[in-house]
């Protein structure tokens, strides 16, 4: 008996060697083409794994909080940045109607004296 199939056949608890499955980490190839390989987890890998998926999850959520706090700052600039715009907007709008007040005035002044100066 072949030491191969002996192996697996303790493996599967069988003595039937007929019926051959290799085991998970049989069946699990890694890398390319001819370069496959089996390979088989470590329990200092799992280990390991946790404690890496603990450290993604940790900073996924860091990366949640971030992204809510550059939502509110941005939102806070834009308002600020609309009140400043309305508030100049107010005050030109102020100053030009002021300064038609001005010229209609100096208009007006304008005609009287020039409708004076036809009369005498």
């Amino acid at each position: 008996m072949d030491e191969t199939r002996l192996r697996f056949s303790v493996t599967l608890g069988s003595n039937d060697l007929g019926t051959f499955r290799p085991t998970l980490s049989d069946r699990k190839k890694l890398g390319f083409f001819s370069q496959d390989a089996a390979s088989q987890t470590e329990r200092s890998d799992v280990i390991e794994l946790n404690q890496v998926n603990t450290s993604v999850q940790a900073l996924m959520n860091s990366l949640a909080s971030v992204k809510r706090d550059l939502n509110f700052a941005k939102h806070a600039l834009q308002a600020d940045y609309e009140a400043k715009m309305d508030a100049r907007a107010s005050d030109l709008y102020t100053r030009l109607n002021e300064r038609l007040s001005e010229i209609e005035k100096m208009h007006q002044e304008v005609r009287r004296i020039s409708n004076r100066s036809q009369i005498d």
